[in-house]
């Protein structure tokens, strides 16, 4: 025995209902998308910016060789000539440590 009547009419409203949901449905998406926005917090403005300067410093720090040897040459000079061991080198040496020792 077989009853068909009944079954698809059944079945033609629960797809004229399930069609109407996913037309509500997708109006609501579309809606929403259009009064989408982003807000951020000031720390993460300050976070974004300080990351923006980092990446500065870090250009600039990869721009300039670690060793420069002109500085080198330099010091190397200043060891012969005997620089470092002469009493007024050795007492502005002191008196820079006890300033920034907080002592001086």
């Amino acid at each position: 025995m077989r009853i068909s009547g009944i079954s698809s009419h059944i079945n033609a409203d629960a797809i004229k209902k399930i069609d109407q949901e996913r037309k509500s449905a997708s109006i609501t998406t579309t809606n929403k998308a259009n009064k989408d926005s982003s807000v951020f917090s000031d720390d993460a403005k300050r976070l974004s910016a300080s990351s923006a300067d980092v990446g500065a410093v870090k250009a600039q720090a990869e721009a300039h060789p670690e060793i420069r040897p002109e500085k080198v040459q330099e010091a190397k000079q200043k060891i012969q000539s005997g620089f470092y061991d002469s009493e007024e080198f050795i007492d502005q040496l002191a008196e820079k440590i006890m300033r920034d020792f907080g002592i001086g």
